[in-house]
């Protein structure tokens, strides 16, 4: 913002991007299994922010369509560019819903099935099969043969 916008009391547009990642294990042999869901926010990438805003203008291509997860517990930092231990991604269910303003939530949905014991320790929206990521977020599920994760991850767009 300039010196004059300042003077004549003008303020800078500002948009930013807040995300939140949902996680859900189930067993569905087991329908007394303990429901585990767990809720945390994420850290959007710089890499991720260098990609939205050249969609904005079409500079780049492709849009956010895996989640993954993975195991390593190293904490979420925007410099990130992947996943630390990743054991699987796969296409997401997307769709936008409406959080304030028509359409301003981006959502994916997707559910993985184990067949071995994990703690799930890290999970990001990604660009198909590229080490391309917009969000990583820490949590700590374990999954056991037979269970499933659902992972539900919102990224609001919102005027700051």
């Amino acid at each position: 913002m300039s010196i004059l916008d300042k003077l004549l009391g003008r303020k800078a547009d500002r948009v930013s991007l807040e995300g939140e990642v949902i996680a859900i294990r189930w067993n569905p042999k087991l329908p007394d299994y303990g429901l585990y869901v767990a809720k945390k926010k994420n850290v959007i990438l710089n890499e991720g922010i260098g990609r939205v805003s050249g969609l904005l203008n079409g500079e780049v291509s492709g849009y956010y369509d895996y989640i993954a997860i993975g195991t390593s517990d190293a904490t979420a930092s925007a410099s990130d560019t992947s996943l630390h231990s990743e054991i699987d991604r796969g296409l997401a269910t997307t769709s936008q819903e409406t959080t304030s303003i028509t359409n301003d939530t981006a959502k994916w949905v997707k559910t993985f099935s184990f067949t071995a014991t994990y703690t799930i320790n890290e999970v990001g929206i990604c660009r198909g099969t590229s080490d391309d990521f917009l969000t990583r977020a820490n949590l700590s599920v374990t999954v056991n043969d037979g269970d499933n994760l659902t992972i539900i991850y919102k990224v609001k767009v919102q005027s700051a």
